[in-house]
């Protein structure tokens, strides 16, 4: 019973830490506008992703519920999902990791002092042109094949210690955006990409208005 109970707190301890997480940075409605944006400015994008979600859903009335098989249901919509997340960041300025009482060598061998507290925003590493050709062109198909280095893109962090949501926020968006593309053409009222505020988490400085047109097949 001890132990038990010793594993229950342990648990509780672990889930009450990363339950605020989980839903602060995947539950993101200016992140999904940043979708919104991407997609309507690119038409010829958008007519593949809603020929992809009528595939995937016959009927309009059709939801995707099995998360598991949304990948594979909507493999357009996830590169671009990626994408935006590559070029548009939540967590865009990252977090701070300190070094500890002993220095490291990392890479190519850069040492980092002991003591030393380090910062990598996802904003600008997902900016280096080493890794990413033409960084500013909103391209899903970058992500057609595997990266040769996985941590240049780390919208979720990554490692084994990624951001917790990052199953929920892949699965949220797809199974938002994949009815809506399937029923809906979607405008944006500006041509302009929108400038970004910078906080804990990214969002744009102002309101960016989307129209929503009903498709007629």
């Amino acid at each position: 019973m001890f132990a038990s109970g010793v594993l229950t707190q342990f648990v509780f301890a672990r889930l009450s830490r990363n339950v605020p997480s989980l839903f602060f940075f995947t539950d993101n409605p200016p992140n999904h506008g940043y979708i919104w944006f991407q997609i309507s400015q690119n038409q010829n994008l958008q007519n593949e992703l809603a020929k992809e979600a009528k595939a995937g859903l016959p009927g309009k009335d059709d939801f995707p519920w099995n998360p598991d098989m949304l990948k594979q249901q909507f493999p357009l919509l996830d590169r671009t999902f990626s994408e935006t997340n590559r070029k548009h960041p939540a967590a865009a300025l990252g977090s701070s990791r300190s070094v500890g009482k002993k220095a490291l060598v990392v890479g190519d061998g850069l040492e980092l002092p002991e003591n030393s507290v380090c910062l990598m925003p996802p904003w600008t590493l997902h900016r280096n042109e080493r890794y990413w050709p033409d960084p500013e062109t909103f391209d899903p198909s970058r992500f057609e094949t595997a990266m040769d280095d996985p941590y240049a893109y780390q919208p979720f962090s990554g490692g084994p210690r990624n951001c917790i949501g990052i199953r929920l926020a892949r699965a949220e968006t797809l199974s938002l955006f994949a009815p809506l593309l399937r029923r809906y053409e979607i405008h944006c009222d500006s041509s302009r990409e929108p400038k970004d505020s910078f906080s804990l988490t990214r969002r744009p400085r102002k309101k960016v208005m989307f129209r929503l047109t009903p498709r007629a097949d």
